[in-house]
């Protein structure tokens, strides 16, 4: 999956040295695998299947609500994860 935020002013977004997303299986054993970038953000998971996406809080942004994906063997799924300033 590549995952990336979307600021609501415009502004530049967080660019922590870590991975602030985390993916957990809905229906499964899959896990997350690796993680590369700096934003936008590439992830890794064990197996396809149903992932809800979940971002840690972040200082000067809002509370983001969990994030159902259905992730597919093979294909790149680009998620844009809004963030308003705010928190």
């Amino acid at each position: 999956m590549n995952a990336s935020f979307v600021i609501d002013d415009g502004a530049p977004g967080p660019s922590p040295l870590h991975c602030p997303i985390h993916l957990r299986s809905l229906d499964g054993s899959g896990k997350t695998l690796d993680w590369r970038g700096f934003g936008p953000y590439d992830i890794y998971v064990s197996q396809p299947g149903r992932y809800e996406v979940t971002v840690e809080p972040l200082p000067g942004f809002d509370a983001v609500a969990p994030i159902p994906v259905d992730l597919t063997r093979g294909e790149l799924r680009k998620l844009s994860i809004p963030l308003h300033r705010g928190g």
